[in-house]
C-alpha cells in the first residue's frame, strides 16, 4: 500500500515545469549587468542552442538539475551569488551534453544507482561533475567572470559528493518510481 501512496504522489507532480526563460532573461533575472545579460545570451546562443532554462523556486534544496534532454532548471530560492547561478546553469547545461552524447549520464550516473552499483556510480558521477565543472569555468572565463572562477576548489566540491549523493538518489527513485534521471529530478524540485 505504501508503494502505490508514493506512485500516486509521483503521478501528480506536474510534468509541466515553470520558470521558462531565455539566457537573457536568465541573466537579467539574477541581476546582472545589461552588457552582461547580452554577453551571456549571446553565448548561449553560440554554445547552447536549443537547451531551455527554467528558473523557480525548487521545493527542495536542490540547486539545479537536468529535467529533460533539452531543458536545465534552476533553483531561485536562496540566498546565492549571481555569478554562482550563472555558473550552475553552465554546469548543468553540459550535462544536457553529455546526455546528448550517449550513454553516461542515463546508464552510468542514473543507471549505476538502480543497480545498486556504488563504484560504477563514484566513477561516472565524478566523471560527469568533473567534466561539466570544466566546461562551467572555461564558459565563465569566455564570458568575462574568470575571477569567479579563479579559486576553482570552490565550486568542485560537488565532484567528491557521489558518496552522499547515490544513497538520496536510491531513496528518491524508490519513493517515486523514477525510471530516468529526468523523472528523477522533477520529482524532487517540482
Amino acid at each position: 500500500m505504501r508503494r502505490i501512496k508514493s506512485f500516486r504522489i509521483f503521478e501528480s507532480v506536474s510534468t509541466e515545469i515553470p520558470g521558462l526563460m531565455t539566457a537573457h532573461e536568465f541573466a537579467k533575472e539574477i541581476g546582472l549587468k545589461p552588457e552582461d545579460c547580452d554577453r551571456v545570451a549571446e553565448w548561449w546562443s553560440k554554445n547552447r542552442p536549443g537547451i531551455k532554462i527554467h528558473y523557480f523556486r525548487f521545493r527542495i534544496g536542490v540547486l539545479g538539475g537536468l529535467v529533460a534532454p533539452d531543458a536545465v532548471a534552476i533553483n531561485s530560492g536562496g540566498p546565492m551569488d549571481p555569478l554562482f547561478k550563472l555558473f550552475l546553469l553552465l554546469h548543468e547545461s553540459f550535462h544536457a551534453v553529455q546526455y546528448a552524447r550517449g550513454p553516461e549520464i542515463h546508464d552510468g550516473y542514473f543507471g549505476s544507482v538502480v543497480a545498486g552499483d556504488e563504484p560504477g556510480f563514484t566513477k561516472a558521477y565524478k566523471s560527469a561533475e568533473r567534466e561539466a565543472n570544466d566546461h562551467a569555468i572555461e564558459g565563465m572565463r569566455e564570458l568575462g567572470f574568470g575571477d569567479f572562477v579563479r579559486n576553482e576548489s570552490r565550486v568542485r566540491g560537488n565532484e567528491y559528493a557521489a558518496r552522499a549523493v547515490m544513497p538520496m538518489m536510491l531513496r528518491d527513485i524508490q519513493k517515486t518510481g523514477a525510471k530516468d534521471i529526468f523523472e528523477l529530478i522533477k520529482s524532487q524540485i517540482i
